[in-house]
């Protein structure tokens, strides 16, 4: 009797299982690199991702960015960035890196986490935008030389421009 009670509990389980499990996230192969702004003499780049958005401690007048992961392209953890200076800081964090290609990781409104390639620059900004803060918005049009130097999500929404 106790064999066929364990069997429709057994599937109950692998059911809530299942669904506490996270889908993979959203992965955007074309490398991200700087803008067409001069290198400064440094031995390391910056890398600047506007995140999407979150309530600090449940206030929706105090937004912050998301916190994101940057991996190397092996995958390893280089570090968690937390993307806020202070509770009430709407910019997100720079962050310095060694020149070089990463993984970064970092949650979109639309589409949750999105995987990206970063490529850093000594001396030059790589700038992640998955927020449209500040690049051009998505209305460029793919056949026009402008919008090919864009990375884009499958919405269009322009994120950052192609390395280079």
């Amino acid at each position: 009797m106790t064999r066929y009670l364990r069997t429709p509990a057994l599937a109950a389980v692998a059911l809530v299982l299942s669904a506490c499990a996270t889908s993979p996230p959203l992965v955007v192969d074309q490398p991200i690199g700087p803008y067409n702004e001069p290198a400064r003499p440094a031995n390391a780049g910056t890398l600047i991702v506007y995140s999407d958005t979150e309530s600090l401690n449940g206030d929706p007048e105090y937004l912050v960015h998301t916190n994101y992961t940057v991996l190397t392209s092996d995958g390893a953890l280089v570090l968690k960035a937390d993307n806020h200076n202070s509770t009430v800081d709407i910019h997100p964090t720079p962050i310095s890196l060694p020149a070089g290609r990463y993984k970064v990781i970092a949650k979109n409104l639309r589409y949750g986490d999105v995987s990206l390639v970063a490529v850093i620059q000594p001396g030059r900004e790589t700038v992640i935008d998955l927020n449209e803060d500040v690049l051009p918005a998505r209305t460029a049009r793919a056949g026009n030389a402008e919008a090919d130097d864009w990375v884009r999500l499958p919405s269009g929404q322009i994120i950052g421009s192609k390395a280079r």
